[in-house]
């Protein structure tokens, strides 16, 4: 009976030892549950600080612009615009945030790219401007810096930044004052990050095609240079009254406006850079690109005033064929551009509000405001 007893014994107290491992086990399944639960939490308000949008919010339907410094983006389901920066208590007005001190954006397929000031700092006893060139990638809502500077006074990167196949080209130095310009043109590399300098000039160029810069001059001539500022052809000459337009588009053909009837009406032009010539396209179009000319990849979109109440845009081919009404609207246009095969506008209204909004769809010509 002693044995059997001791055996007895031998097997409750193999039995309580299991059961108190498996107790333990448990407990310890429960803790490092807890603790990845806490490490999830801290990374993702670790991203939604560092600018990952908290909704996650999907920008398909959506034209970026700069506004009050800071980058905002107009929705066309919801027509609201609200700024990129989606953390909360943030107000875009310190350098906490990613998104303050915007000087430029391009708002290009699933990328904004943007130039942005950091602060002053102090550098051999002299002030610099800290600036950087970053990207926002739509996709999946995350900032990365892409070329940072500290500059002094007068070799700060400028607003006069574009886009052209794997390149951003950008401009350091003195562009904007009209009697005297002393700039260097660069790019940066978007696929590795590496900077080339090109040039230093006072002249700046209008925009690249190919491997060439497009200049517009004073004495009302359109010519162009390879990317180093040499081999300068003349394109066209001696045109008094004209605004060079860039097109939404890659093109071999540059378009103008020249002023006619005392600059009240604007005819449209286009020249080939290689061939030279002079086209006509459509008469009485907006004064400039930036109010009321916007190009697709075989379409022009322009429009006017019709009356106080009446803007009417108009739609062609390139060459000003096959002219037609697209639509009317009861706003001034202030601006006109394409956006994911939708027109797009800065409009005012009677009351003197401002505000982007969706008009027309390029790919199904449908109106949207009427």
């Amino acid at each position: 009976m002693r044995a059997r007893n001791t055996w007895d014994t031998v097997r409750s107290r193999a039995k309580f030892k299991t059961e108190c491992l498996s107790n333990q086990a448990f407990r310890y399944i429960k803790f490092m549950k807890k603790i990845y639960l806490l490490i999830l939490l801290l990374a993702l308000i670790t991203l939604v600080a560092c600018g990952i949008s908290e909704n996650n919010i999907s920008y398909v339907d959506s034209v970026f612009y700069k506004h009050n410094s800071t980058i905002y983006y107009y929705d066309y389901l919801s027509d609201e615009s609200k700024p990129l920066c989606a953390r909360k208590g943030c107000t875009h007005d310190k350098q906490e945030c990613d998104f303050f001190e915007v000087i430029k954006i391009i708002d290009s397929d699933n990328y904004v790219y943007f130039l942005s000031d950091k602060g002053f700092e102090i550098q051999d006893g002299e002030t610099t401007l800290k600036q950087t060139i970053s990207v926002f990638n739509k996709l999946d809502n995350t900032t990365q810096s892409l070329y940072t500077v500290n500059a002094f006074q007068n070799n700060c990167i400028n607003f006069h930044m574009e886009i052209y196949e794997e390149w951003l080209y950008f401009y350091r130095g003195v562009t904007i004052d009209a009697e005297r310009k002393d700039c260097t043109l660069y790019r940066l590399n978007l696929s590795d990050g590496s900077v080339q300098k090109l040039l230093e000039s006072e002249i700046v160029h209008s925009y690249v095609y190919k491997d060439m810069l497009v200049y517009h001059d004073l004495n009302g001539g359109i010519y162009t240079t390879d990317l180093y500022g040499d081999n300068q052809v003349y394109v066209v000459e001696n045109i008094n009254g004209f605004h060079m337009i860039k097109s939404d588009y890659s093109s071999e053909y540059v378009y103008y406006n020249v002023s006619v009837d005392n600059g009240t009406q604007y005819d449209l032009y286009r020249s080939n850079l290689f061939k030279g010539g002079i086209e006509l396209v459509v008469k009485n179009v907006p004064e400039s690109l930036y109010y009321g000319v916007a190009f697709t990849d075989d379409r022009i979109y322009y429009h006017e005033r019709v009356d106080n109440n009446i803007t009417r845009i108009y739609s062609c081919y390139h060459d000003g064929s096959n002219k037609s009404i697209v639509t009317e609207i009861t706003y001034e246009i202030l601006e006109l551009e394409i956006h994911n095969d939708n027109l797009v506008a800065v409009c005012r209204d009677v009351s003197g509000t401002i505000r982007r909004m969706k008009l027309y769809e390029t790919n199904t010509d449908h109106n949207v405001i009427a």
